[in-house]
């Protein structure tokens, strides 16, 4: 019994940094360890509406003030960025493990509108 509430207690700290900000609200995401037809280079999560979603090492930023976007690059190990436009940002990530993590922690900072991870989502037919 006891070892299945340690392990119940290690899955629930696994599972701390699953979500993402949207519109300024908690999105939770459960992680998928199989999807048909998945690409390695993706890690891939289910949302609260049932979507799959995956998430590589890149996430877009968008800034009120550019004034610490170096000191961002540099304390978050950003391996690469660009400017898509105004001030909106492309990071790319040394590790991708940490995208869901670095994405949540600039979008809690004042001087960023939003940051999330550019999540790749399956075509539907409509």
């Amino acid at each position: 019994m006891k070892k299945i509430i340690c392990f119940s207690l290690f899955l629930s700290f696994l599972n701390a940094d699953m979500y993402y900000f949207k519109q300024g609200k908690k999105v939770f995401l459960k992680p998928l360890l199989h999807v048909e037809r998945s690409i390695s280079s993706l890690d891939f999560y289910e949302n609260e509406n049932g979507f799959i979603l995956g998430v590589d090492n890149t996430l877009l930023v968008a800034f009120r003030d550019e004034k610490n976007l170096t000191k961002y690059i540099k304390d978050y190990d950003v391996k690469s960025y660009k400017n898509v436009f105004g001030s909106l940002y492309k990071f790319s990530l040394s590790d991708r493990a940490q995208t869901i993590k670095v994405a949540n922690e600039l979008a809690q900072k004042e001087d960023v509108k939003y940051a999330y991870p550019n999540f790749y989502k399956k075509r539907i037919k409509r």
